[in-house]
C-alpha cells in the first residue's frame, strides 16, 4: 500500500455518527466513573483518551492499562484477568467501560466486558473490522470501523476519541 492510498482509506471511512453521539452521551451522563481498556496500540489510545477526558473535559476517566499493574496481575493471576480483576475491585453500578480493540478477540477484553455486563457497568466498544471479534456481543453499543487494516482502525479510533472530547469541551 502506498502512503496516499493509506490516507485515502482513512479519509474515506464511513462511521455511524448516531452511535458516536450515543456513546458520548453515555460518557457525559453516567453516574459513575469511566474505565478505558485496550491492548497494544489500543492501550495507548485508552490512556490518551482517559487523559483527554480528565484534563480537558473534567470527567472521572481512568485507563486500566498501567503497565506495571497489568503485568503484575498477568503474572500472578493471568493475563485474561488483567482488566476484569481491576473492575472487580473498583467498578460499580453506573460506571462505564470503554473497550478499544481492532480485533475484538482478546480474552482479557472479553472477560472485562462479561464482568461489566453482569455488574451494571455499561460497555462501549470502539472496534475494528480486522478480526470481527467476539467482544461486540457484550457491548451496550459499539462503533465499528469498517476496515480490514489495523492501522486504519487504530487511527480512526483515536479520531473518534478526539471528536468526542472536543465536542464535550465545546471546542469550535
Amino acid at each position: 500500500m502506498e502512503i496516499q492510498e493509506y490516507f485515502n482509506e482513512v479519509k474515506n471511512i464511513e462511521l455511524d455518527l448516531d452511535k458516536i453521539t450515543t456513546a458520548m452521551e453515555m460518557l457525559l451522563y453516567r453516574k459513575g466513573r469511566i474505565y478505558i481498556i485496550g491492548n497494544g496500540g489500543s492501550a495507548a489510545t485508552a490512556s490518551h483518551f482517559a487523559v483527554d477526558l480528565q484534563k480537558g473535559c473534567g470527567l472521572e476517566a481512568i485507563s486500566l492499562c498501567e503497565p506495571g499493574l497489568i503485568t503484575a496481575i498477568g503474572n500472578d493471576i493471568g493475563f485474561d484477568k488483567i482488566f476484569s480483576y481491576q473492575l472487580e475491585r473498583f467498578g460499580k453500578i453506573d460506571d462505564v467501560l470503554v473497550i478499544i480493540s481492532v480485533s475484538g478477540n482478546s480474552p482479557n477484553l472479553i472477560e472485562a466486558a462479561k464482568y461489566a455486563g453482569k455488574n451494571g457497568i455499561k460497555v462501549i466498544g470502539l472496534l475494528g473490522n480486522y478480526g470481527k471479534g467476539n467482544v461486540e456481543k457484550y457491548c451496550d453499543i459499539y462503533i465499528d470501523v469498517p476496515s480490514g487494516d489495523y492501522g486504519v482502525c487504530e487511527d480512526t479510533h483515536l479520531m473518534i476519541c478526539h471528536a468526542i472530547a472536543k465536542t464535550i469541551r465545546g471546542d469550535s
